[in-house]
């Protein structure tokens, strides 16, 4: 299989990154959810709207806590089986009313 070209946002911005498998993909896309709720609970917690600013605060808290990484990782990790899941049902509901 050869590289591919996925797209991820963050922020309100898209970036494309190039990954080797699917093993790399869903890394990639757990890890872009991690800092989008990351970024989405401190703007939450604080005044600051500027996404620079929330990017760069996320990269200070991720850098300095593993654990606070570990938690951010699952959380990532479970909206993303969630919204796989609610798509494949999604899909089996279309199914069986075909």
């Amino acid at each position: 299989m050869g590289v591919k070209t996925v797209e991820v946002q963050i922020g309100k911005r898209s970036y494309p990154i190039e990954v080797e498998n699917e093993d790399e993909e869903t890394k990639v896309k757990i890890s872009a959810q991690m800092i989008n709720e990351n970024i989405k609970k401190l703007k939450g917690n604080y005044v600051v709207t500027d996404y620079v600013d929330l990017l760069a605060m996320t990269a200070l808290e991720l850098a300095n806590s593993s654990e606070n990484s570990e938690k951010l990782e699952n959380a990532a990790v479970n909206k993303l089986m969630q919204n796989e899941l609610e798509e494949l049902s999604d899909k089996l509901d279309q199914a069986l009313d075909a």
